[in-house]
């Protein structure tokens, strides 16, 4: 998904990296299909790339609970950070939501 998205946009993954602050070798691995660990970087390329963080995971607009992709893969050793994460992803998630259901107003 994310080799398209860059093919199409025409971007090189050295732009992406200026822009975002993500590392060119962990968009690489992304882009082999390794799985994101860290929700700003996510959230940096999603936004950087124009599109939700649902289609750059799953390639298209998907209504799925976050929740379970990330907060089950998180590597963190401190529960209280991990648990902070998860509530402001979820918060991020109703929000999209209802930006999504306005729009369709």
């Amino acid at each position: 998904m994310l080799k398209h998205l860059i093919r199409d946009k025409g971007i090189t993954l050295k732009l992406i990296s200026e822009h975002t602050g993500i590392s060119r070798s962990t968009l690489s691995d992304w882009m082999n299909g390794s799985n994101p660990r860290n929700l700003e970087e996510v959230r940096s390329l999603a936004e950087y790339l124009e599109i939700s963080i649902e289609e750059l995971i799953f390639g298209e607009s998907h209504s799925v609970n976050l929740n379970s992709v990330f907060c089950n893969s998180l590597e963190s050793d401190s529960i209280e950070l991990k648990g902070e994460i998860c509530v402001r992803l979820t918060m991020v998630q109703n929000s999209q939501e209802d930006k999504g259901k306005n729009a369709k107003k």
